[in-house]
């Protein structure tokens, strides 16, 4: 006759065996809709290559890039005292700018324009509700919202729209998917249809790629493969200690620049250095101040950082310059908050955070010398394409170009 104990060890047996097939049967559930919801839609025609790249005169996203590196290698934009080409006025304010072949598109919390990068003149105009950010690929325009995502030709033409049930800000588009990630979730879309074809938990918090492998995360900073639609784990940064990141990670020449702050204290914050290939971590930089999102060139790493604690947002603050290893430069300390910095052509431009104590400021890349300054209300928008540095405030966008010469 058998013990209780040998009976209550084959009932946990049991029970564990049935969580396992339970599992794997939802988990098999969840591939064969995911399956059934791809055949349904066909294989997507608009297939975006992993190495897409921004061309000449370009300014599509944020970040400038897929690798959020914040630099325009082929822009030469005002290195001495610049004077505006044009202005469009925008009382709204601008939430978001982008520069595509000679047309400046611009996001207000009312609307959605596209402006002639030559003089300024308004193309055309659609209206909008709430803030949003705009992101170009390969002939393609996203409207970002906090609960939507609206796919748009450059003439505005609407080509799909999809309601989310949370706010997505980081999409990263590839092989005929349209991927969108969060810090516990990735939604992938149907490039053509705009259709959810899967969801999968995974932390891919502000993704970075140079068409290779995409390295994301909120807490810990992994590397993935994209493949058939998914991203597969290739490394995982081992870390000790409890940090996760307060930006989006940055790549650039085989190394990582991630911003992170201690979880849950937010106690201390650094700017820690990784080595892409295998996560190792290189070196990490303390500040006293919140780092945004850095800017890279390939030959130094500019850091802007701001008090962004309640009640205290922008009130102080400073640009440092660093070596890729991590070591200073140069600094800027303006006692006020500063926005991530943009690059071009040896030069580093960057305006205020959250305060109207800081001008906007452009730098000597090399030595950080001080080229000019020019005063600006609020945090801007900042884009730089071919020989423009186009500014959004809140009164509308400003082409800020060289002076012409007598």
């Amino acid at each position: 006759m058998a013990s209780g104990r040998s009976s209550m060890m084959n009932r946990r047996a049991v029970l564990s065996l049935s969580s396992v097939a339970i599992a794997t049967s939802v988990a098999g559930c969840t591939g064969l809709r995911t399956r059934l919801r791809e055949l349904r839609l066909g294989k997507p025609v608009r297939r975006v290559a992993a190495d897409w790249q921004p061309a000449p005169g370009q300014w599509p996203m944020d970040g400038y890039d897929h690798a959020r590196t914040k630099s325009n290698p082929f822009a030469t934009p005002p290195r001495t005292e610049p004077e505006p080409a044009w202005t469009y006025d925008e009382s709204g304010g601008v939430d978001s700018l982008v520069v595509i072949d000679g047309t400046v598109f611009v996001r207000t919390e009312s609307a959605l324009a596209a402006v002639d990068a030559t003089d300024g003149s308004e193309r055309w105009r659609r209206p909008r509700d709430g803030s949003g950010s705009l992101k170009y690929v390969a002939g393609r325009l996203y409207d970002i919202r906090d609960h939507s995502l609206r796919a748009l030709d450059p003439d505005g033409t609407e080509q799909w729209s999809t309601a989310l049930d949370e706010a997505y800000y980081f999409l990263l588009e590839r092989d005929g998917w349209v991927m969108l990630c969060a810090r516990d979730s990735v939604i992938r879309l149907h490039a053509d249809t705009g259709d959810v074809v899967s969801e999968a938990e995974r932390d891919a918090y502000g993704p970075a790629t140079d068409g290779g492998l995409v390295y994301a995360g909120k807490f810990d900073v992994s590397a993935f493969e994209f493949e058939d639609g998914e991203f597969v784990t290739q490394w995982t940064a081992d870390d000790e200690e409890a940090y996760e990141s307060a930006a989006s990670v940055v790549y650039s020449g085989d190394r990582l620049y991630r911003v992170e702050r201690t979880f849950p204290s937010r106690e201390s914050i650094r700017l820690t250095v990784y080595d892409a290939t295998d996560g190792s971590q290189l070196t990490t930089v303390p500040f006293d101040r919140t780092p945004l999102s850095p800017a890279a060139d390939g030959n130094s790493v500019y850091v802007s950082s701001s008090i962004l604690t309640a009640g205290s947002v922008g009130a102080d603050g400073r640009l440092v310059a660093l070596s890729e290893d991590g070591d200073e430069r140069w600094r800027f300390d303006p006692g006020a908050g500063l926005r991530s910095p943009v690059v071009a052509d040896g030069t580093v431009y960057v305006g205020p955070f959250a305060n109207d104590r800081v001008p906007l400021v452009a730098f000597d890349a090399a030595t950080g010398e001080e080229l000019w300054r020019r005063e600006v209300p609020g945090t801007p928008e900042l884009a730089v394409a071919g020989d423009t540095l186009y500014v959004g405030t809140s009164d509308g966008v400003h082409a800020l170009r060289e002076a012409s010469q007598p």
